[in-house]
């Protein structure tokens, strides 16, 4: 039976935060600072917590004693493979949002509301995707879904490279259609997102489960700050605030591509569609993975 009275891992959080730290910490400040030994070190130090973190979390469930997450979720491939899916699109989506502002009201003069008016079609873009994804995810497989929003979300930063290859100065009018095609993208990724990577896991793990990929979603954004912030004040210290975007918008669409490639390890489905199949039956058109079926 499984215990009821559980005892929280202080040193697992504090190696968590510790790791977490000694990687972002880095990467915000490292520009600024001109790269000093120190941030190379920070984060080959942080791969090191990190892995005294897993060597732990190992140990205190083998004496027993309740791990700060069960260890064992990341022995099922599909559950891997999510939490970069997750760390990839969030980490680009934030850190090419940032880079956006930055260049709108920097480079283009815009004020704070006129800023803002321009990224509404974003916000816009993501309201009218997520309840097209809610409404077909018993059609669709949500695995399908993450796919096509991660697709249109990667076509939308192409289209918008494209726009600032072409000239030096965009308009409010000239970005409504990217970051309204880029923000139905992430209303069809966000939608089926955790649900279908939980599928992977066991439902004894979904609780150490869905507390990772929270805090995956919360770094992978830091991550993607620090990174495409670097990424674009690197490029604007050589040229103008439009192909300082450009170089940010093509790397984050390097990392939507590298996304996409994972993807196919996710769960097909997420975990109430594979509750849904395995009390009617699974279709012989579309089986659940073994990794769904285990869980």
């Amino acid at each position: 039976g499984r215990r009821h009275v559980q005892s929280l891992d202080l040193t697992g959080a504090v190696l968590a935060a510790v790791a977490s730290l000694a990687i972002v910490y880095p990467l915000i400040q490292g520009r600024a600072l001109g790269w000093p030994a120190w941030t190379y070190a920070a984060m080959g130090a942080s791969v090191l917590l990190f892995a005294a973190l897993g060597f732990h979390l190992r140990r205190r469930q083998q004496r027993g004693r309740d791990p700060l997450v069960e260890p064992s979720i990341f022995s099922h491939r599909g559950y891997t493979a999510g939490t970069l899916v997750l760390m990839l699109y969030f980490g680009g989506m934030i850190g090419s949002v940032l880079a956006i502002t930055l260049f709108l009201q920097l480079g283009e003069g815009f004020s704070a509301i006129h800023a803002g008016l321009t990224l509404a079609p974003f916000a816009f873009g993501t309201a009218l995707g997520a309840p097209v994804a809610a409404a077909v995810m018993q059609r669709l497989p949500g695995r399908v879904l993450i796919q096509a929003g991660g697709a249109i979300s990667l076509l939308a930063n192409v289209a918008l490279a494209l726009i600032l290859g072409t000239t030096d100065h965009v308009s409010t009018l000239g970005l409504v259609a990217p970051l309204l095609v880029n923000g139905v993208g992430m209303g069809l990724f966000i939608v089926p997102v955790f649900d279908t990577i939980i599928a992977a896991v066991s439902d004894a793990e979904t609780g150490s489960a869905a507390g990772v990929l929270n805090a995956i979603q919360q770094l992978g954004g830091a991550i993607g700050v620090a990174v495409l912030g670097t990424i674009f004040f690197a490029a604007l210290e050589h040229e103008g605030f439009a192909a300082a975007l450009r170089h940010t918008i093509w790397w984050d669409a390097a990392g939507l591509a590298l996304m996409l490639l994972l993807t196919p390890l996710l769960p097909s489905r997420a975990r109430s569609e594979a509750a849904t199949e395995s009390t009617s039956g699974p279709q012989a058109s579309d089986p659940v993975p073994a990794e769904v079926l285990a869980g």
